[in-house]
């Protein structure tokens, strides 16, 4: 009799310790699908304290951290359970998920690859490989792009570009290109190489061109660029670079073979963030000296669920002015005539002190974006004098710097519209105004995946 008591006794503690184990379990579980991962991490660091090779706990608190979106953390959590238990599913799922989400596909694709090898009937790892399938596929964009402005100067070009992968974080562009500008000898040309890779373990990516570019004068020139981004706080990436560009803007540059090297380093916050900021400051060498800086900052902050408004501000400034005499006009004023004079750029645009702060604001509607900001610009600009003399013709000319205030604006439609299997037609029509000129820009693109 005392014999049955004692097991009686001791079936009743066992089933006890097991209820008060899956009670254990049950908050911090609740709480995590609740999605209060802190309360849920808290709650599953406390029971390690007296459990620490309690697998479901270590498990637990490994997801939590991964839903939090410390991928680098929760990959280490996964890695120990792993180390202790080789063959647990559920911690080579979650091992290859904090590579995946953390940007590591290379890594992802690996350790998915391993989970199906284990378990061939996983969904989540086949669902996972087909998304980086994709991600990776092979893709071609083909634009045209017809430009001009009241200078008067015009523009069209064309341009190809094809893009594989040799992984998932390593992208090849191959691009070539032609078009014309007015008073141009012959038609530019253009054709080079780009790679694009992702460097997960240091948050960075590293980006890289070259092209070799055909005047309108016939002389040919390498251009390209080189950048390195790495992730930030706030969702945002911190970028540093240094391009080479033709400058082909104005009626003057179409018989030189100018560029322009411009080194710069931005801020700026991931584009499908609610809200939105960032700040750019570079410095530019142009091929004949001369010399240049600029920055700008910009903050978009949401207006219901389409409309984003916000504040932007720029300063540009070059040593030298390009602007140079061409002609003038003379009315007469009684006994006396007055002059008003015509000049251009010479090559490039050469701000000089040149300011502005502008509103902006955004509307996005599936796949309608429309852009819109104006405001108001100082600058010192180069004239000429004398203002008026007593003949039509002035007996000399000089060069007077003046200041002067403008209304900068600028608007914008674009849209993109799906065709099916992964075909795009993007299309974006834009009207801007500065403190010297006027210009207008259509563009259409093909994007799709091969």
């Amino acid at each position: 009799m005392n014999l049955r008591i004692v097991i009686a006794f001791l079936v009743v503690c066992a089933v006890a310790v097991e209820s008060v184990a899956q009670d254990s379990y049950e908050r911090p579980e609740s709480l995590a699908w609740s999605k209060r991962f802190g309360e849920a991490e808290i709650e599953y660091r406390n029971l390690l304290r007296t459990r620490p090779k309690d697998v479901r706990l270590r498990l637990g608190l490994a997801r939590v951290i991964l839903w939090s979106g410390r991928y680098g953390e929760a990959e280490r959590a996964f890695q120990g359970l792993l180390k202790d238990q080789p063959e647990n599913r559920d911690a080579w799922i979650g091992f290859a998920q904090a590579a995946y989400w953390s940007g590591d596909y290379r890594r992802a694709a690996r350790r998915f690859r391993e989970v199906i090898r284990r378990d061939p009937a996983n969904a989540d790892a086949a669902k996972s490989l087909q998304e980086l399938s994709t991600v990776a596929a092979a893709r071609y964009e083909v634009s045209a792009a017809v430009a001009d402005d009241s200078q008067p100067f015009d523009a069209l070009g064309a341009r190809t570009r094809v893009s594989f992968f040799t992984d998932p974080l390593t992208r090849w562009d191959f691009m070539a290109g032609l078009g014309a500008v007015d008073g141009g000898a012959a038609p530019l040309r253009y054709a080079g190489v780009g790679i694009l890779a992702g460097l997960p373990r240091l948050k960075m990516t590293a980006a890289a061109s070259v092209e070799a570019f055909r005047f309108p004068n016939g002389e040919n020139e390498p251009v390209g660029c080189f950048s390195l981004s790495r992730r930030t706080a706030l969702r945002a990436n911190a970028t540093m670079g240094i391009e080479r560009t033709p400058l082909l803007a104005t009626v003057t540059s179409v018989g030189t073979s100018a560029t322009a090297t411009r080194m710069w380093i931005s801020w700026q916050r991931d584009f499908t963030e609610r809200y939105l900021g960032g700040f750019t400051a570079y410095r530019v060498d142009y091929s004949d000296d001369n010399r240049g800086t600029g920055a700008d900052v910009y903050f978009l902050s949401p207006i219901g669920s389409r409309f984003r408004a916000g504040v932007s501000a720029a300063w540009r400034d070059t040593e030298l002015s390009t602007f140079r005499f061409t002609g003038f006009e003379s009315e007469r004023l009684g006994a006396a005539f007055q002059y008003r004079y015509t000049g251009v750029y010479e090559v490039y645009w050469t701000p000089q002190d040149h300011r502005d702060v502008r509103a902006v604001a955004t509307y996005e509607w599936r796949w309608l974006k429309l852009q819109a900001d104006g405001g108001l610009g100082y600058e010192r600009a180069l004239s000429f004098g004398p203002s008026g003399g007593p003949t039509p013709v002035p007996a000399f000319t000089f060069p007077v710097v003046i200041d002067r205030t403008f209304q900068p604006w600028r608007a914008s439609a674009e849209i993109t519209v799906p065709l099916g299997s992964g075909l795009e037609l993007r299309a974006r029509v834009r009207h801007d105004v500065t403190s010297f000129y006027q210009a207008n820009e259509f563009q259409a693109s093909l994007v799709g995946r091969l």
